[in-house]
C-alpha cells in the first residue's frame, strides 16, 4: 500500500487480521510491530455501522494527516531528541514545542489517544466499569472530530445517536475516517431492533440506509489445507 498505492498507512489492518484471537481484542504496538491479546468482556458486543459514505484514503486528507504528524514529531524532537515516535511524547513536550496550531491539534490527538489505549488496557485488567471504559471510546471519536479532524457529519451523527442509547457503552469512527464506518461497543441488551432504530434515524437525516453488523472477535487468518475441507 505504501509503495504501490501511495497511501502512508501502518500495520493496523494486517496485524488485526493476523493476530486475531477468539473472544479477544488485539493490542498493537506499531512502534515495535508487536501484538498481544486482551480478553473481551463477555457481557458486551461489538457492532459496526457503515455510514455509506465512501472514502478514498489515497485522495483524501489521510496523507496530509500523516505528514502533519511527521512534522509534529520533527518539531517536538528539537527539545526531545530521544523520541522515536509521536506517541512517546506528552502534552508538556507539545506545549513547549513551536507547533503551528493545526499541527499542535494533531499531536494532542495522538498523545491523548495513546493515553486512552493505555487506560483501556489497564481498566480491563482491573475489571473497571464497562461504562467507564466505553467513555474512552466516545472520547476518542470526539478527539478525532475536534483535533485530528478526520470525521464527517455522517459519522458524527451515528456516534451521537448511538451514545444516546443507554445500551451503548461507547462509539467511535473506525479506520482512517473521512467516511466509512462507526464501531459501537454495547451491552448484550443492544439488539438488531436498536440498530435498526439508529439506521432509521440516519436515513431520515441523510437519505440512505446504513448497513449494520454485529460480530464477535475471532481467530485470525490461518493457512488451511483445502484437501481437508473436501467432503
Amino acid at each position: 500500500e505504501n509503495e504501490f498505492v501511495g497511501m502512508p498507512c501502518g500495520i493496523l489492518d494486517q496485524a488485526s487480521t493476523a493476530f486475531g484471537k477468539k473472544d479477544h481484542l488485539v493490542l498493537i504496538d506499531c512502534e515495535t510491530e508487536s501484538a498481544s491479546s486482551l480478553p473481551m468482556p463477555a457481557e458486551s458486543r461489538l457492532w459496526v455501522i457503515d455510514s455509506g459514505i465512501k472514502h478514498d484514503l489515497v485522495d483524501s486528507h489521510y496523507a496530509t494527516r500523516n505528514q502533519e504528524c511527521q512534522d509534529a514529531l520533527r518539531l517536538v524532537r528539537e527539545n526531545n531528541p530521544g523520541l522515536t515516535c509521536l506517541a512517546q511524547a506528552d502534552e508538556l513536550m507539545i506545549s513547549k514545542a513551536n507547533l503551528p496550531d493545526h499541527v499542535r491539534k494533531r499531536a494532542l490527538h495522538v498523545v491523548r489517544e495513546q493515553e486512552r489505549v493505555c487506560a483501556f488496557q489497564h481498566g480491563l485488567a482491573e475489571k473497571s466499569s464497562l461504562r467507564e471504559l466505553g467513555t474512552l471510546l466516545t472520547d476518542s471519536h470526539r478527539s478525532s472530530r475536534e483535533l485530528f479532524e478526520n470525521s464527517c457529519p455522517e459519522l458524527d451523527a451515528l456516534v451521537e445517536s448511538l451514545v444516546e442509547n443507554k445500551k451503548v457503552l461507547g462509539a467511535r469512527l473506525t479506520g482512517g475516517g473521512f467516511g466509512g464506518a462507526v464501531l459501537a461497543w454495547t451491552t448484550t441488551e443492544f439488539q438488531q431492533e436498536d440498530a435498526d432504530g439508529i439506521a432509521s434515524s440516519y436515513e431520515s437525516r441523510f437519505g440512505q440506509v446504513p448497513r449494520t453488523h454485529c460480530f464477535a472477535p475471532s481467530k485470525g487468518a490461518t493457512i488451511e489445507d483445502w484437501r481437508k475441507t473436501q467432503g
